[in-house]
């Protein structure tokens, strides 16, 4: 039987085909190898796009503890501080569900990948390192997490934690946000 996306609090996606196929239609990248997907595979990988947002840590709490989706939330916020309508699903997770959507029907292996860049750690050339807190890039954009960049910019304001979503540092201090017990000496500015 052919899956259908629902959407709403007691639904099972974020977006329906219809939605989709309008927004992807617009896309130079995805436009028409979504068109040639079947109509039941563009469902599942809706679906499942919505499952496996739904397994990530985002801001507020559920409004309603019977729904069965993450959104709408009581408590969110956008990127610029702005509250989140607690019964609004924003458009970036919506459309970030259909950029996973659209990536899932192109590669199912992506569903269980545990991320999305190379575990390099550590780049050296000559006397210039360059050195990841985690194996695979930084701010969300390559290995941090398991999406593709393309979802993690629809999303990443609406995660819980860090900076967009991510935990970061920055080298304007002289005290580390990780450990509050670590000093470190900073260089003059050159005259």
């Amino acid at each position: 039987m052919p899956s259908t996306p629902t959407t709403g609090a007691s639904g099972n996606s974020y977006a329906t085909v219809a939605t989709a196929n309008t927004y992807l239609d617009d896309s130079v990248r995805a436009g028409l190898s979504w068109k040639a997907v079947d109509n039941d595979t563009k469902s599942r990988a809706l679906i499942t796009a919505t499952r496996l947002l739904d397994k990530q840590c985002f801001i507020g709490t559920k409004t309603a503890s019977s729904q069965t989706l993450e959104w709408p939330r009581t408590g969110a916020t956008d990127g610029d501080g702005n509250a989140v309508a607690d019964d609004t699903v924003p458009a970036g997770i919506i459309n970030g569900c259909i950029e996973l959507a659209y990536e899932l029907s192109q590669d199912s292996e992506l569903e269980t990948a545990k991320n999305t860049g190379s575990n390099d750690r550590r780049y050296r050339a000559g006397s210039v390192e360059i050195e990841f807190f985690r194996p695979g890039g930084v701010l969300g954009t390559d290995g941090i997490t398991r999406f593709p960049v393309v979802v993690m910019e629809w999303i990443r304001e609406y995660l819980c934690g860090g900076y967009k979503g991510v935990p970061s540092a920055f080298g304007t201090s002289d005290t580390s946000q990780f450990d509050s017990s670590d000093t470190y000496e900073l260089d003059d500015p050159l005259s």
